[in-house]
C-alpha cells in the first residue's frame, strides 16, 4: 500500500479555537499564489528566546520552521537556507552566550545553524550520520560553542558551534538488527544537560531507557532503575535542584530525585496510567509545579508530579508534543498541537489559538463547489493517522471544521455530486466510504455491500451523466453505486483484483471508466463489466484526468516516472515530461486540472511543486511563484472563474492563484 494505514484519533474539543481565519486574499490580476490556510498544523517543538520572550519558534511537521515576534499573536515562515521540501523539524535550541545563534534539528536533513535569530541558515552537518535526522539538542550553557545532537545514528559532540561532530557514543548500547545487518547504536530520541554541571548529560532511547554522563559524554552508565526500558520522549532537569528530573516515557511519566539513580512512576491523576508522555516542563521559578504533554492533552500538577489535573483535554486522541514557558513570566505557555499553537497566559488556565499566519496543514484533497463561488471543502490530514474536513464560503477569508458524523481518520478523497454539489462523498483510509447531503454539515457511513464496514478506500468518482452512480476503489476491490452508495456491488475482471489508485470516467460516454493501477491503465466502455489494458506498460498511476472537450485525450500522473498522454482514450499512450524534473522522486505526479475554457491549458500537481502547459502538455513550464511549500498533493479549478486555480499542499495549507480578472471575482 502506497500510503500509512496507521490510525490515530484527533480530539475535538479545541478544534474551533484552533481553526483560526486565513489572512490573505489574492487580488484579481495576479500571477502568484497566495496562501489562503487553513492555519495551524503539527507542531513538533517549540522554542522561546531567552533574551526576548516575544520571540517564539515554531519547528513544524513538513512545514518547516515558523517565527513570532509578538507572543505568537502572528507568524511568519524561515526560508532562508533551508531544504525547500518536507521540512520536519523535531529540535530547536538557542545558543546562551549568543542568543541569535539557533540550532535546528531536522529530519533525513541533519543539522542548521542560524547566527541572524532564524533569518537565514546554513547546514552544520560535518561529522554527522549522512541523511541523519536529528532528535534532540543540548548546549552545554557555560562551556561556549559546546553543542550535543541526538540522532537515530547516536549521539554527537560539537565544540565549535557545529562546524564539525564527532561521536560520544561508544558506551551507549548497540542494536543488532538482523544476522545480515551490521550492528547500529541504538537511536537517541532525547537528551538534557545540567545546567550547572555541564559535563553531566542525560540520553533517552528509542528501546533502552535512560543513560547517563558524568564526563560529557566519554562514558555512560544505564540510569533505569525502577525505570521501564521504553521508548523516552521527553527529559526535564529542576533548575532549582538539578538531581530532580522527569523522563515521559511511552508508559507513562516517571521522577527521579537522585540524578537518575532511581525512579518512581508519578501518573496519579493522568488519562491512564500509562499514557504516553511527550513533553515535560518545570516551571522555573517554583519547582512544585510541573507540566506534561501526553497523548491524551496536557496536564499540570503543583506538588512535583504526585497529582496531576487535565488543562486540555476532552478524551483520549489528543496529542500535545510540544511545550515553552516563559522563564521569565511562568504564567505563560505556549503547547503545540496537531492544530496548530494555543497559548495561556493564565498558567494554563485557559487558552486561545495563536496560529495566524501559520500555516502547516496537510491537505489531501480539495473540492470546489461548482455553484457558488468562494465555497471550498479542504480535507487535511493530521500527523499521519487522522484527519480534517475544513469548510469557506468566503474564498480562504476564513475556515471552519465541519463534519458531523464523519470519523477522524485518515482522508484519502472527496467528491461533490456535479447535480447537486451540497451532495459531497468521502472516501478514508480505514473507515469506508460516508455521504452528506447538506455540504458537509452531517455525514452518515455508505458501506452496504462493500467487504467490511472499515474498508480502505483508494479512489472515488461520479459519473457525471447519469445521477447516484458513482465509483470507489477499494482495498477490497472496485466496487459501483447505482443509488448514491447506498448500496455497492463489485465491479468485474482485472481491476477487481488489485488497488486502484485513482478513476475518470468519460463525460461523454458515461458507461467508460479508466481505473489507474499500479500496473497501468485499464479502461471499460460498459460500466465495469469488462476491462482492456492500455498500451502504457507497468507504470504506477496516480492520477488520471481527461480533456473535457475531447475525451479521447487523457493524461496520466505516475509515481516517479512522470507524465503520459493518450490521444486515443487511452489504447497509446507517450511521455510528455518536457520542462519537468528528470524522472524520480521529484517528478511524482499527484493531480491535474484542464482550464475548462480552452483544453489545450494544463496543470499538473507534483513532489516539486505546479507545472502548466499551453500547447496540450507538449512543453511544461513551473508555475510556483509564491507558493512557499512545494509539495502539492491537490489541484482544483474553480468552474465558475476558470482561471482561478487552488492548491493543497502537504504542510503549507491551500494556496490560490488568479492568472486574470473575472467578472466572477
Amino acid at each position: 500500500m502506497f500510503l500509512s494505514r496507521h490510525r490515530h484519533a484527533a480530539l475535538a474539543s479545541v478544534l474551533a479555537m484552533l481553526c483560526s481565519a486565513s489572512v490573505n486574499s489574492v487580488s484579481a490580476g495576479a500571477r502568484t499564489w497566495t496562501g489562503i490556510g487553513p492555519e495551524g498544523g503539527d507542531i513538533r517543538v517549540l522554542a522561546i528566546d531567552p533574551k526576548a520572550p516575544e520571540s517564539l519558534y515554531a519547528g513544524t511537521e513538513d512545514g518547516g520552521i515558523f517565527k513570532s515576534t509578538n507572543g505568537g499573536a502572528s507568524w511568519k515562515p524561515l526560508k532562508v537556507g533551508l531544504p525547500a521540501v518536507n521540512v520536519s523539524v523535531y529540535a530547536l535550541a538557542f545558543d546562551p552566550a549568543f542568543p541569535r545563534t539557533i540550532y535546528a534539528g531536522i529530519k533525513f536533513y541533519g543539522l542548521f545553524k542560524s547566527t541572524d535569530s532564524g533569518e537565514s541558515w546554513t547546514a552544520a552537518n560535518t561529522g554527522l550520520p549522512r541523511s541523519s535526522t536529528v532528535n534532540a539538542l543540548a548546549i552545554a550553557s557555560s562551556l561556549t560553542e559546546t553543542v550535543y545532537a541526538a540522532t537515530f545514528g547516536g549521539l554527537f559532540k560539537s565544540t565549535n558551534g557545529g562546524k564539525s561532530w564527532s561521536t560520544v557514543s561508544a558506551a551507549l548500547p548497540r542494536l543488532q538488527r538482523s544476522a545480515d545487518v551490521p550492528v547500529e547504536f541504538k537511536r537517541v530520541t532525547i537528551l538534557a544537560v545540567d545546567s550547572t554541571n555541564p559535563t553531566t548529560l542525560y540520553t533517552g532511547t528509542d528501546a533502552d531507557g535512560v543513560f547517563k554522563s558524568t564526563t560529557a559524554g566519554r562514558e555512560w552508565k544505564s540510569a533505569n532503575t525502577g525505570l521501564p526500558k521504553t521508548h523516552v520522549n521527553a527529559l526535564a532537569i529542576d533548575l532549582r535542584a538539578p538531581a530532580t528530573l522527569y523522563a515521559g516515557t511511552d508508559d507513562g511519566l516517571f521522577k527521579s530525585t537522585n540524578g537518575g539513580g532511581s525512579w518512581t512512576p508519578v501518573n496519579l491523576g493522568l488519562s491512564r496510567a500509562a499514557v504516553p508522555a511527550y513533553t515535560v516542563v518545570i516551571d522555573p521559578r517554583d519547582s512544585r509545579v510541573v507540566y506534561a504533554g501526553t497523548s491524551d492533552g496536557l496536564f499540570r500538577s503543583v506538588d512535583g508530579g504526585k497529582n496531576w489535573r487535565p488543562i486540555i483535554s476532552g478524551g483520549t486522541g489528543f496529542p500535545v508534543k510540544a511545550l515553552a514557558i516563559d522563564a521569565t513570566r511562568p504564567h505563560i505557555l505556549y503547547a503545540g498541537t496537531l492544530r496548530g499553537v494555543l497559548k495561556s497566559t493564565t498558567a494554563g488556565q485557559s487558552w486561545s489559538a495563536v496560529n495566524k499566519g501559520l500555516t502547516n496543514t496537510f491537505v489531501e484533497t480539495l473540492v470546489v463547489d461548482p455553484r457558488t463561488p468562494n465555497t471550498l471543502y479542504a480535507w487535511t490530514r493530521i500527523g499521519w493517522t487522522a484527519g480534517l474536513l475544513f469548510k469557506t464560503t468566503d474564498g480562504g477569508k476564513s475556515w471552519g471544521p465541519i463534519g458531523g458524523g464523519l470519523p477522524s481518520t485518515y482522508p484519502s478523497r472527496l467528491v461533490s455530486d456535479p447535480l447537486s454539489p451540497t451532495t459531497l462523498y468521502a472516501g478514508t483510509k480505514r473507515n469506508g466510504l460516508f455521504k452528506s447531503t447538506n455540504g458537509g454539515k452531517s455525514w452518515s457511513p455508505i458501506n452496504a455491500g462493500l467487504p467490511r464496514a472499515k474498508v480502505e478506500v483508494f479512489s472515488l468518482a461520479i459519473d457525471p451523466g447519469i445521477e447516484s452512480t458513482l465509483y470507489a476503489g477499494t482495498s477490497g476491490g472496485l466496487f459501483m453505486s447505482v443509488n448514491g452508495g447506498e448500496g455497492w456491488t463489485p465491479v468485474k475482471a482485472e481491476p477487481n483484483t488489485q488497488v486502484v489508485n485513482t478513476l475518470a470516467v468519460d463525460p461523454t460516454s458515461h458507461r467508460t471508466l479508466y481505473a489507474g493501477l499500479k500496473d497501468g491503465v485499464f479502461k471499460s466502455t460498459d460500466g465495469g463489466e469488462t476491462w482492456s489494458a492500455g498500451k502504457l506498460g507497468p507504470q504506477y498511476l496516480l492520477t488520471l484526468a481527461i480533456d473535457p472537450t475531447n475525451a479521447r485525450i487523457l493524461y496520466a500522473g505516475t509515481y516517479l516516472s512522470g507524465l503520459f498522454q493518450s490521444t486515443d482514450g487511452g489504447e497509446k499512450w507517450r511521455a510528455i515530461n518536457t520542462g519537468l524534473p528528470e524522472p524520480g522522486k521529484q517528478n511524482t505526479a499527484l493531480a491535474f486540472a484542464i482550464d475548462p475554457t480552452d483544453s489545450n491549458t494544463v496543470y499538473v500537481a507534483t513532489s516539486s511543486g505546479v507545472f502548466k502547459s499551453t500547447n496540450g502538455g507538449e512543453r511544461w513550464v513551473a508555475f510556483n511563484a509564491g507558493l512557499t511549500n512545494s509539495f502539492v498533493k491537490a489541484l482544483v479549478i474553480d468552474s465558475t472563474v476558470p482561471k482561478r486555480i487552488y492548491a493543497g499542499t502537504q504542510g503549507g495549507g491551500v494556496f490560490v492563484l488568479q492568472e486574470s480578472v473575472s467578472s466572477g471575482d
